[in-house]
Parts: structure tokens; sequence; C-alpha cells
């Protein structure tokens, strides 16, 4: 269907919705309209080359700077996230100040909703873009803490997500402005609560407990060890995690123990 549509014309006609000048409240209806149609097209991962050649991307970056509506925010932000597998959009993501629009879009006054799907972009941009300088991007203009705040989603894939951008970015070289953000203590109090939640998968446990590794072989040693010393119950989950069933959870726990001098039994 989406192809059909896309074949007809659909996308010049939404993208000229986005631009109509109408009464604000009328506006903001039609133009959420419009963008959640578009958002529906990015879906087919056969479309998304067309939309973005389409200018898709950039109407919806245009409109999550220009409009107020969070609910416009959603819509844009989605877009984005589904387009940011394609190497072009990531290079367009992390062009100056774009980043830094989008936590000031997911700001805690916004909807939940709207804070999500920015942290998935930016998680996403991280997957995809297979570079050091656009990880930079993202860690200069304040992108770790949004990808963090998905630690405490109720979702565990969503939760996954944020582990996987994080460790991407803890394998970058050292300097002090990454040093700053990942060890900032939502980053690693929130990755530390996934390790002690009692839902998580053995997955998600590897996956945080291989951040934590991450940062202690860092030449910020003293610093992630001040700060995880300090987190409630370390000894004792770690003691408890040498005994798990995931042999690579039990590695993990010893490995990290052993770098912050805690010799679990």
């Amino acid at each position: 269907m989406c192809e059909m549509f896309i074949s007809r014309g659909l996308v010049s006609l939404l993208l000229h919705l986005t631009q109509i000048e109408e009464p604000e409240e009328l506006s903001g209806k039609v133009l959420v309209s419009a963008l959640s149609a578009l958002r529906n097209l990015c879906l087919p991962v056969s479309q998304k080359a067309g939309l973005v050649e389409s200018g898709v991307l950039d109407a919806a970056l245009r409109c999550l700077r220009d409009s107020k509506w969070p609910h416009v925010h959603f819509k844009c932000l989605g877009i984005a996230r589904l387009l940011a597998p394609l190497k072009e959009v990531c290079v367009q993501l992390s062009q100056p100040g774009t980043v830094a629009l989008v936590c000031e879009r997911c700001s805690p006054a916004e909807p939940a909703q709207v804070k999500i799907e920015g942290s998935r972009l930016l998680a996403g941009l991280v997957k995809y873009c297979q570079s050091e300088e656009v990880m930079r991007v993202v860690i200069s203009e304040g992108g770790v803490k949004l990808i963090a705040s998905l630690l405490d989603s109720a979702h565990l894939s969503l939760r996954n997500e944020a582990l996987l951008a994080l460790n991407l970015l803890a394998v970058v070289k050292d300097d002090g402005e990454f040093k700053t953000s990942l060890t900032d203590e939502v980053v690693v109090g929130g990755v530390w609560g996934v390790v002690s939640a009692g839902d998580s998968s053995p997955e998600l446990v590897s996956n945080a407990l291989t951040f934590l590794v991450l940062l202690a072989e860092k030449q910020w040693t003293a610093e992630v060890r001040e700060k995880l010393v300090m987190l409630e119950g370390l000894t004792d989950k770690l003691d408890s995690l040498t005994q798990n069933d995931s042999q690579t959870v039990s590695d993990l726990a010893k490995q990290l123990a052993k770098k912050l001098s805690l010799n679990p039994t």
C-alpha cells in the first residue's frame, strides 16, 4: 500500500500540507495528520531512500524546529528515527545543533512519549552511524543522558537499545568530554539499575555489565570505582552474579569485581 501511495504522488501532497499557514489550532491538527502519514510511509525499508530524496527528513527537522506542539515533535522524531538506518540521514542528523535540538524537544516538560522517541532516535543514530565523529556530536550536544533515560523504560527492548548505544560510545577513544558524560551518575546509576532489576534478562544484565567493565578499563578507573562503590548492594550483587547460570554474566561479574578490587567470594 505504501508503494502505491508514494507512486501516486501522496508524498508531495503531504509535504505541501506541512507548509500551509492556517489558524493555529487547525494548522497544528493538519500538520500532525500530515506528519503521521509521512511517518507511516517511512516504515518500508525499500522506500526510505526515496523519501529522504523527496525532502521528508528536511520537512520533519524543519517542523521539529519551528513547531511548539508536542504531538508534532513526536511525529517528527519518529520520522527521523525510522530513516536513521540510512548513512546520509546519520550525516544530516549529526550536523551542528541537530542533536541539541532533539534534546531540547525532549525536556522533562514534554510528554513521556516524545522523550522516548527522541531517546530512541539518538540510540539509533549511535548504532547506525559507525562513526566516531558522529558519536562525539552526540556526546558534546548532551545526548548521552537522553539515551540513558531509556534505561528506566518498562519495555526491556528499549532498555537494550540504550545499553547497546552506550556500549558503542564507551569504546570510543578517551577524552574529558566522554568521561564527564559516560560517568554521570544518571548514566552509571541507570545502568546499574538494569543489573539490579529483577526483570532483567541475562542479555540485558550482560550488556549492562559490559558497559561498566568498559568504563573500568578506561584511564579514569579511579573515578568510575568511586561512583560504583557507592551503589547500593554492589558487592553482594556482583557476588551473586558470579554464580549466574549464564556463563557470560558470571564472567563479566568476576571481571568487573576484579577491576574494582571488590574480590567477591
